[in-house]
């Protein structure tokens, strides 16, 4: 089972959201396909972002297929830590997906999470920050399209990457071979990763950086995602990359992880 998680920061990311995650999640191969792997979906947000997502035929759709929960925002501005380790909680013996509102995943991206998670307790993949305007263009194409498959999504990256942290180690026609210093994880709860993240005295960093990396080593079964065709997102608007560098909470696992990573490979195909 798979439970999902998004932390809503005010109407404006109700927006982001409505305008490509959510579009993305209910594409055919995507929640439509996997809706009985679902355990429940939790929102939090305040009232008005609740009522932007809920008019949307989408939120309907998807509301139909899946259990969907509200809950308040009862922490302080971007305590996303908090959230999370109240959802790991919740979601005991089962994989989660933190999704934030400024994501979108390619059709089938969820399908193959799903079909992962049965073998493996953590799922760990790459992905870019796109720009303003790379968002701008991702919104459009679901607009006009629909539907998104990864290929299209990586060259929409290929224009408008916002300084990713990749290290692009080849280039070929439509395929890039690359590392991502700080992929992102999927992982089945247990009390050992509760018990870890609540050392974290953050709010929102440590998440990508450090979970992974200890998981790894306590000999979790583990995957990384090498080819985006498999899965693949595209993050929005917001920090930069560098800011999220800023991170304080054990900068060995940091370094120990982007070496890790920097030394596997991917191959995105646009």
């Amino acid at each position: 089972m798979l439970d999902l998680i998004t932390v809503v920061w005010g109407d404006q990311y109700a927006q982001l959201y409505c305008d490509a995650g959510l579009r993305s999640l209910m594409q055919p191969d995507n929640i439509p396909a996997v809706a009985d792997s679902i355990g429940e979906y939790t929102f939090f947000a305040d009232e008005q972002a609740r009522r932007t997502i809920e008019g949307q035929l989408a939120y309907r759709e998807m509301a139909r297929k899946i259990y969907v929960e509200w809950r308040a925002l009862y922490y302080g501005d971007r305590e996303v830590n908090s959230y999370i380790l109240d959802s790991m909680k919740r979601s005991l013996g089962v994989h989660l997906f933190s999704f934030p509102a400024d994501i979108a995943l390619s059709n089938g991206s969820l399908k193959n999470i799903v079909k992962l998670s049965k073998d493996y307790e953590l799922i760990v993949y790459g992905f870019p920050k796109i720009t303003v305007d790379g968002w701008g263009v991702l919104v459009n194409r679901f607009r006009k399209l629909g539907v998104l498959d990864s290929r299209k999504m990586v060259a929409i990256w290929s224009i408008h990457d916002a300084g990713s942290p990749i290290d692009i180690k080849k280039v070929e026609p439509d395929i890039w071979r690359l590392a991502h210093h700080t992929p992102t994880p999927i992982m089945k709860i247990d009390q050992k990763v509760i018990d870890f993240f609540e050392l974290n005295d953050t709010s929102n960093q440590g998440y990508d950086h450090c979970i992974p990396i200890w998981m790894i080593e306590n000999g979790y079964s583990w995957y990384l995602v090498r080819d985006s065709d498999e899965v693949f997102q595209l993050e929005g608007g917001g920090e930069s990359w560098e800011n999220r560098r800023n991170n304080h909470w054990m900068l060995d696992y940091i370094d120990k992880a982007t070496k890790f990573f920097r030394a596997q490979e991917e191959v995105w195909h646009a």
